[in-house]
């Protein structure tokens, strides 16, 4: 039995897995990205949404020869819409053993506010 995946099959999210959660302090991004080098990866927040890219280039030697190859290579893009309030940009991208984390404050949400009431003309 073949259980190879076509590549049809594998997604961007396959190759570039990505856990998003939710704190009070903000949104925090856990990126996958192993064999990735740091000067690869572009993160920016374009039209409200989070955008992260990398390229994983294959190193090839002189006198080596690759037989087989499962590993991707290429540019990978992925984009997530963000919430329209709150954040306020990019805090800080760390990467360390393949992994990058992004992390996007948020301003608090206000426990209690006034409205104000004006009389019509």
């Amino acid at each position: 039995m073949d259980l190879s995946l076509s590549a049809s099959a594998v997604t961007v999210a396959d190759k570039m897995p990505i856990d998003w959660k939710e704190t009070p302090q903000g949104h925090i991004f856990e990126v996958n990205l192993p064999g990735v080098s740091m000067e690869s990866i572009n993160v920016e927040i374009v039209e409200g949404e989070l955008e992260i890219s990398a390229e994983r280039m294959q190193v090839t030697k002189e006198g080596e020869t690759w037989h087989h190859v499962e590993s991707f290579t290429g540019r990978l893009v992925r984009r997530f819409k963000l919430p329209r309030e709150g954040i306020i940009g990019i805090m800080e991208k760390k990467y360390e053993d393949g992994v990058l984390r992004i992390t996007l404050p948020v301003l608090p949400r206000p426990t209690s506010f006034e409205i104000n009431i004006s009389l019509m003309p």
